[in-house]
């Protein structure tokens, strides 16, 4: 069996339980297989992530190290809503185009 990992790029062919996929790279969703960035994506996703931590610092500005407020509450509700956007777009950035 083929593990399908950065080490082995032969696609996996048996999954456990006797189940076989032949397509199973098609369905990587934990990308088990690492795929070249280009110099466009890389710069695309520095570009972003800075952008992003620039926000990430003004938003935490806004209140006390160790804050126990609603305002607190709402900023990390924030920051946290801010992680997954910028997880998403990097996700969007480093995407094979299709």
């Amino acid at each position: 069996m083929s593990a399908g990992n950065i080490n082995d790029p032969t696609p996996m062919e048996d999954l456990g339980a006797g189940e076989t996929f032949p397509n199973a790279l098609e369905n990587d969703v934990f990308r088990q297989i690492y795929t070249k960035l280009s110099d466009e994506q890389v710069e695309q996703g520095k570009r972003v992530k800075n952008l992003a931590q620039d926000l990430w610092n003004a938003i935490d500005e806004t209140i006390e190290d160790g804050e126990r407020s609603e305002k607190a509450r709402l900023v990390n509700i924030a920051k946290t809503q801010l992680e997954m956007a910028i997880t998403m777009a990097i996700k969007g950035i480093f995407s094979e185009k299709e």
